[in-house]
């Protein structure tokens, strides 16, 4: 009972940070997009980057309910 809070406090913890990190990027955006070559397409890029990021779980997931002996080989 007691390791499942520790994991629940762990996880939150871990979450917290990426969602911290991805909000400092963008907090950080403007001032990097006038000192950067890339200019304002590197805010495209980023936003992209991390949209695409957020479908690898849900494939994941998806790929672990129907398809099971596959995660299965790879754990």
């Amino acid at each position: 009972m007691n390791s499942q809070w520790i994991l629940h406090l762990l996880v939150l913890l871990f979450g917290m940070s990426a969602w911290l990190s991805i909000n400092s990027i963008y907090v950080q955006l403007p001032i990097l997009s006038l000192s950067a070559p890339e200019s304002w397409n590197l805010a495209s890029y980023i936003v992209i980057i991390i949209q695409v990021s957020c479908l690898f779980p849900l494939i994941y997931s998806i790929v672990r309910y129907w398809k099971r002996e596959i995660v299965r080989d790879l754990q």
